[in-house]
């Protein structure tokens, strides 16, 4: 995915990771989400965030149906 064209939304906070910058880009008709953070922690532990869809309703105003790496 290009860097370009994604839109600042706003910056969330994880207690396993700390701050995510949440933006937002519309890729072939579809709104898609990225978050983005500067971690010290293993893959695994951001595996763990990215997949836990369910604590995303915590901090996401957006409706989160499904997410990947």
């Amino acid at each position: 995915l290009s860097d370009t064209g994604w839109t600042a939304l706003s910056t969330a906070d994880n207690a396993a990771t700390g701050p995510i910058a949440i933006s937002s880009k519309t890729i072939g008709g579809v709104q898609c989400l990225r978050g983005t953070a500067t971690v010290s922690v293993p893959a695994s532990v951001m595996h763990a965030v990215v997949w836990d869809i369910p604590s995303a309703k915590q901090w996401s105003s957006e409706t989160l149906l499904q997410s990947r790496t």
